[in-house]
């Protein structure tokens, strides 16, 4: 048996970033009750872009320089000037509302991934923040696979109800 070896169609920097996404995993699991803020969404992007070719491009724990865009959509997101009040917004937004469900998790996700702050890894970090509001609202964990990940592209592709349906079936597993 060999160790330390990986197959497939896989680069450097995926694996970099499965490393670091168990320390932004154990990060975001020791900071739970901690509110969201543009401080600690850049903590997460700086753990998951370290030691990648984005951390060597100054890209790592900081919003985007460039403008950017959703591999296989159209839809429109923000220009780095706008990120961080639209971050802003959507924050004070999150924390005013009086219930959170799936619903409003929805919402916040499609908006933030509408945002789309960081460079690259926009998507990892918006999952881990929904994995932040279902812990902290007591609702089970979502879980997103190889085999949901095309359903759940195409429910962000759409709009935020059928995103929503989506969260719903998939928060629907055994530990």
């Amino acid at each position: 048996m060999q160790y330390d070896m990986v197959e497939g169609e896989h680069s450097f920097d995926d694996i970099i970033e499965t490393r670091n996404s168990l320390r932004l995993f154990d990060f975001v699991i020791d900071t739970l009750g901690e509110k969201l803020s543009k401080r600690l969404l850049l903590e997460y992007h700086l753990i998951l872009k370290n030691n990648t070719k984005d951390d060597s491009y100054g890209f790592k724990g900081c919003f985007k320089k460039i403008p950017n865009m959703i591999l296989g959509t159209d839809r429109k997101v923000a220009q780095p000037y706008e990120v961080e009040g639209r971050v802003d917004n959507l924050i004070k937004w999150y924390y005013e509302l009086k219930e959170v469900g799936l619903k409003e998790i929805a919402e916040f996700h499609l908006e933030f991934e509408t945002i789309h702050p960081f460079q690259d890894g926009n998507g990892r970090i918006g999952r881990f923040i929904i994995l932040k509001q279902c812990l902290e609202n007591n609702i089970d964990p979502i879980l997103i696979t190889e085999d949901n990940i095309t359903e759940y592209r195409e429910a962000m592709n759409r709009n935020g109800e059928d995103l929503n349906k989506f969260l719903n079936r998939c928060k629907r597993y055994e530990l």
